[in-house]
């Protein structure tokens, strides 16, 4: 199943953490770590896809903005942008999911 959605949803999630701000060169790294979480936390077991895809994108956003923390923790401003593009980039792919 972990295979499954990977090969389906890593380019969404990776387009989605781009928008989160987090360089092109790590994007691919926090994705597949986000994946081991949620195979690691036992969701895949537990859950139905379209619970399990809800839980990947809070698993890639925290990632991203502890990416943030670790690459500036001083600057504030730069994590209120990304928070508002997280609203953004999550409205967008709840339209896109519901529409499948």
């Amino acid at each position: 199943l972990l295979q499954k959605l990977m090969e389906k949803y890593s380019r969404v999630f990776m387009s989605f953490a781009g928008k989160q701000g987090v360089p092109y060169d790590d994007v691919e790294d926090i994705v597949m770590a986000s994946f081991w979480s949620c195979y690691k936390g036992g969701y895949l077991e537990k859950m139905t896809e379209p619970e399990i895809k809800k839980v990947l994108v809070r698993i890639v956003y925290n990632k991203c903005m502890d990416y943030h923390r670790k690459a500036a923790p001083t600057d504030i401003a730069a994590m209120r942008i990304v928070r508002q593009s997280w609203i953004r980039s999550a409205i967008v792919l709840a339209m896109q999911w519901t529409k499948r």
